[in-house]
């Protein structure tokens, strides 16, 4: 796929996370690097989505946004902010993906133009170190879908997550 991406990653104080968004995925080019395994590492924000307990491992404040175009028009893009405050890392983020337009030709001639899929997610969460090696995070995620603009869903989910250092 033909397509354009731009990073953009701000640490005050710390290093950036070089990120993508692709097909509603966010993940840092680490993570991509490990096969999409880099749940398991930690000390990645863009980790919040798939493991709460992975921003209890962010040691200063961190602003991530990625965003990318491809054909057809479909785009997708992330922000995410965490930061360490005392003995908890609070973390909030927003992610958005949209197919692009398509084309339905009815067989008497009409045409209809739809977007295929559009989806945007919001979220805002917690994680602490209970215990050494031990981080547990908990993440509120509030999500809009939209398949070819007929069928619409709002749901709201809590993802737990929990993360052992060896």
């Amino acid at each position: 796929m033909v397509a354009s991406l731009l990073l953009l990653s701000v640490v005050p104080c710390g290093i950036g996370v070089a990120a993508t968004a692709s097909e509603g995925r966010v993940e840092s080019a680490r993570a991509s690097a490990l096969g999409g395994a880099g749940t398991a590492v930690g000390r990645d924000p863009t980790l919040v989505w798939s493991n709460p307990a992975a921003m209890g491992l962010i040691a200063t404040r961190s602003i991530t946004v990625a965003g990318s175009t491809g054909l057809f028009g479909a785009g997708s893009g992330f922000g995410l902010y965490a930061s360490p405050l005392g003995p908890w890392t609070v973390g909030a983020g927003l992610s958005y993906y949209d197919s692009g337009e398509i084309t339905l030709n009815a067989s008497d001639g009409t045409s209809r133009h739809l977007t295929g899929r559009r989806e945007i997610m919001i979220g805002g969460g917690v994680a602490t170190d209970p215990v050494p090696g031990l981080v547990a995070g908990m993440l509120l995620k509030g999500l809009y879908s939209s398949l070819l603009e007929e069928f619409r869903v709002r749901t709201a989910v809590w993802d737990i997550g929990l993360q052992y250092e060896v």
